[in-house]
């Protein structure tokens, strides 16, 4: 990932290949517990908001290269910009690998431009590890506990598992992984869940936030 440099909080020199270790020895990608990239960050540290967005669009590169030219055919004030040809990384799916090819992006304020659809984007990572460790992981604990023994759901305290289990991502994985042994799906139920709560951003929540990274 970071092969031709980086820019920002992106994949830095060598971050693509530690990241890769994390996910390669990662019980829960061994186990395919993580069919999807999204999942990665419940249970690998590090991979925040910036990494996951630098990550994914490095993937669907060419998918946003040709929204850029059909916004390009829609706005003429897009039409307008000055187009230049640079070479990119991407991930070529019919090689199941990366490759490198020349691509043709409006040019604005010394770098090339690249747009993607209000639907692709969130405020946040739609996986995140901290609600999954609070609705999922930590619930699964209490369901276990309660099982196996004669007390009451209301006895079991997520504050108090809070305490014992600290390391959220490390009970995630756990969890995770012990779900599985059980043919049950953490991950699968809070999938479910975050689609029901997913809302497309409106025009003034890009705004918003694109003058708070600004500001």
């Amino acid at each position: 990932m970071s092969r031709n440099g980086h820019r920002g909080k992106g994949m830095a020199d060598g971050k693509g290949a530690q990241l890769w270790k994390m996910i390669r020895d990662n019980e829960v990608c061994r186990a395919s517990a993580v069919p999807r990239l999204e999942h990665v960050p419940l249970f690998v540290p590090g991979m925040g908001s910036d990494l996951m967005s630098g990550a994914v669009t490095q993937i669907v590169w060419p998918v946003l290269v040709a929204f850029t030219h059909e916004m390009r055919a829609t706005y003429s004030a897009l039409a307008e910009i000055i187009v230049t040809t640079e070479k990119h990384q991407y991930f070529n799916p019919s090689k199941i690998d990366w490759d490198l090819d020349s691509f043709d992006l409006p040019y604005l304020a010394g770098r090339q431009l690249l747009l993607v659809p209000r639907e692709f984007v969130s405020r946040r990572l739609i996986m995140n590890h901290g609600q999954f460790y609070r609705r999922e992981a930590l619930e699964d604990i209490v369901e276990q506990r309660t099982s196996t023994s004669s007390q009451s759901k209301k006895r079991i305290l997520k504050k108090n598992l809070k305490e014992e289990f600290p390391d959220r991502r490390a009970t995630n994985l756990q969890q995770a992984l012990a779900a599985r042994g059980r043919d049950e799906d953490l991950v699968a139920d809070y999938e479910r869940f975050t689609d029901q709560r997913f809302a497309v951003m409106t025009h003034e929540d890009v705004v918003l936030t694109i003058l708070s990274r600004l500001s």
